[in-house]
């Protein structure tokens, strides 16, 4: 048997997948479309106009890319979680639990301050769509959590 990894990292393949294939229709179809204005109705654009279609092309396909990308690490120096754009770091002073009640999408970072509150923290890199991995992620991050967490 293997000894368990110093450092988890954990990230969601059919959420990569999604964002990529969406990425390609709305990067494709907007080509696609493009073309199919043809010459004439082309020349009526402006390149401000243009410039700001390409701007919000890139702009959404970086948002879906970084949710596809979304990630959580856990080691020795606490929990990281990237969700899109936005990266924390828990130390593990901080960190509860992993939770994923029933009926939530993906699973929850609980820290210790958030007990009085109710809140939790996404970790989109763990979604409940991949059925029994879901699982098996939420059991692993809870195994590095015993493992780290200082009683």
């Amino acid at each position: 048997m293997s000894a368990a990894p110093e450092t988890l990292t954990l990230r969601s393949l059919p959420v990569l997948i999604t964002g990529s294939i969406l990425s390609v229709i709305l990067v494709g179809g907007s080509a696609g479309l493009w073309m199919a204005m043809g010459p004439l109705a082309q020349s009526e654009w402006t390149w401000p106009q243009i410039l700001t279609i390409v701007f919000f092309l890139v702009v959404i396909v970086a948002v879906i890319m970084g949710i596809g990308l979304s990630k959580v690490s856990v080691g020795p120096d606490g929990v990281t979680i990237r969700n899109a754009v936005m990266v924390n770091h828990y130390a593990w002073d901080q960190v509860d639990d992993f939770v994923m009640a029933p009926g939530d999408s993906w699973v929850h970072l609980q820290l210790v301050d958030d007990e009085e509150d109710g809140a939790a923290h996404m970790v989109l890199a763990v979604q409940r769509a991949e059925g029994d991995r879901a699982e098996e992620h939420l059991a692993q991050l809870r195994a590095m959590v015993r493992r780290y967490k200082q009683p």
